[in-house]
């Protein structure tokens, strides 16, 4: 919004120094031409002021000099009315548009080099007929290289269906990751025809699959275990404890 009033502020003072140009032009012009008659070396009483050829070079440069003028003030009528009105206009509008291109929602995952992915998602028709659907989806845009596109196979099921007015379907997505993708955020842009302009993203996060420790190997100790008995009572009433049995 600043930058809007600077750029406000600086084609109305350009207009303005523009119209003062044109006045200090036509002083000028003025000045030049009564001191060409004082230098003319006739004297004024003999000087036909009416002459054609003087009327016809005055009238000329009055009237060049009223129509800049007149440009200028119509420039800066039309740049006030413009900066005026249109701004708030344009401003809409490309909230509008810049509203638009958002996605409806974002399907995120992290996955693997190799992997595959499973997603889902729950389609409304909100419209009050029925709507023929297909869903269609672009390459896969790496955030940091966006030259860096990949094709990762992605299977929609259902891919194309009809939806009747108020319902609802569930659509999930399998995707193949290739084994040799670079790691990174990857997005791919999702259309539903017969929904359109709205759409929706997939976005991929391929991360570093973390090393797998080789499991521990069991060895066999060669020491003799213990296997403690149960202890007994005696008729006394005194414990007898079986010592442990070696084996």
């Amino acid at each position: 919004m600043s930058e809007q009033k600077d750029d406000f502020s600086k084609g109305v003072e350009s207009l303005f120094r523009k119209t003062v140009e044109v006045n200090k032009h036509y002083l000028k012009q003025s000045t030049e031409l009564f001191k060409e008659f004082g230098n003319s070396g006739k004297e004024l009483k003999n000087f036909n002021l009416f002459q054609p050829e003087v009327l016809m070079g005055a009238f000329t440069s009055f009237t060049k000099m009223n129509l800049d003028h007149y440009k200028n003030m119509m420039d800066l009528g039309f740049a006030i009315t413009k900066k005026a009105f249109n701004p708030a206009s344009e401003d809409a509008a490309g909230e509008t548009e810049e509203s638009a291109e958002e996605p409806s929602f974002v399907l995120s995952a992290t996955t693997f080099a190799g992997n595959r992915v499973n997603l889902q998602f729950l389609l409304d028709n909100i419209k009050s007929e029925e709507a023929t659907c297909q869903l269609i989806n672009s390459d896969y845009l790496n955030e940091e290289v966006p030259a860096n596109t990949q094709k990762f196979p992605t299977v929609f099921n259902p891919q194309s269906f009809t939806l009747a007015a108020g319902q609802s379907q569930t659509v999930t997505i399998q995707i193949s990751v290739n084994n040799d993708v670079r790691l990174g955020i990857y997005q791919s842009k999702v259309q539903v025809l017969g929904f359109e302009p709205a759409y929706f993203l997939i976005k991929l996060t391929i991360a570093e699959k973390p090393v797998e420790k080789p499991a521990k190997k069991s060895t066999a100790k060669s020491a003799k275990k213990s296997i403690a008995k149960t202890i007994k009572t005696t008729g006394n009433g005194r414990q007898k404890t079986k010592r442990t049995k070696k084996e």
